[in-house]
């Protein structure tokens, strides 16, 4: 069973930023503030997060292990 359907079968909710993150991140691994500029993109505008509401959703997707850290370390910064 993926992890997207036992998120869901758990009686979460699939909330627009979860959405829109995963959709991201479909096509390449991205830092936050990369995320936050493609979630922008994405929704032509539409869906803004801030950092704190970013964050948060990637903590509680970690710990779902919807998505997970990647290995790259090119930089301080955290891919998923």
């Amino acid at each position: 069973m993926s992890k997207l359907r036992q998120f869901l079968e758990q009686n979460n909710s699939l909330t627009p930023a979860i959405f829109y993150i995963l959709l991201s991140l479909v096509t390449q691994n991205r830092h936050g503030y990369d995320i936050l500029k493609q979630i922008e993109a994405d929704s032509y505008g539409k869906v803004k997060l801030g950092f704190g509401s970013l964050y948060g959703a990637i903590k509680r997707m970690l710990e779902d292990k919807m998505i997970r850290e990647t290995d790259i370390h090119l930089s301080k910064r955290k891919y998923y």
